[in-house]
């Protein structure tokens, strides 16, 4: 076995850090997804991708823009990011997806870790069509 060290995402520009995670998508197969998002402010998320392998990693698809939505309620920052789905039961194909919810007073990083809403969706069809948005937490 060869281990190697490699950038695994190039930041676009000298300030912003890059964080996120990979992993296969079905129990069996090469097919990965991985999921990044770019802070150039605090810990803030100012962008979020997704890319897709079919080569256990070695290529990867052109970036997705992630699903996220930020707004705010007078000076409370609110950022909901949906997540990839994953898979829970391949014979039947269920598939689970996580999306979180994070409010910010006054915009302050550190108050969102106090201010957490975490919500699921279950897909039947594979992924293709998911149910009702539940919060979890």
């Amino acid at each position: 076995m060869r281990v190697s060290k490699e950038i695994w995402i190039e930041p676009p520009e000298e300030g912003v850090s890059v964080g996120g995670r990979a992993r296969y998508c079905e129990p069996t197969g090469l097919r990965m997804v991985r999921e990044y998002y770019l802070s150039s402010v605090s810990d803030k998320i100012t962008a979020a991708y997704r890319q897709y392998s079919e080569d256990n990693g070695k290529t990867w698809s052109k970036p997705e823009r992630m699903e996220r939505d930020v707004r705010y309620e007078g000076d409370t920052l609110i950022e909901f990011l949906t997540g990839v789905p994953f898979v829970l039961d391949t014979d039947r194909g269920v598939y689970i997806r996580f999306s979180r919810e994070i409010v910010m007073p006054h915009g302050e990083v550190m108050e969102g870790c106090k201010h957490r809403k975490i919500f699921y969706e279950m897909s039947c069809d594979r992924g293709k069509t998911f149910g009702e948005l539940k919060q979890l937490i």
